[in-house]
């Protein structure tokens, strides 16, 4: 398998996850594979990143979009993202999400560019990203 992301997760385990729709869970002794499926089985074909959002929940960036998980099940649910520019709700090929120091979050996806999320949508930062990376 491809591996695309490793975390750290309660315990000193890791969750580990890749091309595919399985996560992984490292315990040092074995690996406890937690698979997604949904009415589309499988809803994505990689899972790029993850992030912890509190202890027990977390964010997947994939092919197909964002996603919420609750950790140890096999529940997830979409997070619904509006282009404000295309005026319509869209899905993006998301490779990484980071928060800043001001508890902004952001989404960097595979050709739509480097998004904030903020309560009402993503915001796109196109312009200013390329200029600054000049």
């Amino acid at each position: 398998k491809s591996v695309q992301c490793i975390i750290p997760h309660n315990n000193g385990q890791f969750l580990i996850a890749g091309v595919g729709n399985e996560i992984f869970v490292y315990d040092k002794v074995k690996l406890k594979d937690y698979k997604y499926y949904s009415f589309d089985d499988p809803v994505f074909k990689s899972i790029n990143t993850i992030v912890a959002i509190s202890d027990d929940e977390y964010w997947l960036g994939t092919d197909q979009g964002l996603w919420k998980w609750q950790f140890g099940t096999n529940l997830i649910h979409p997070i619904i993202l509006y282009d404000p520019i295309r005026e319509k709700s869209t899905t993006f090929d998301i490779q990484c999400i980071f928060k800043d120091r001001a508890g902004h979050w952001w989404i960097g996806t595979q050709y739509s560019g480097f998004w904030q999320l903020v309560p009402e949508y993503f915001k796109s930062f196109p312009q200013r990203i390329a200029s600054t990376l000049k």
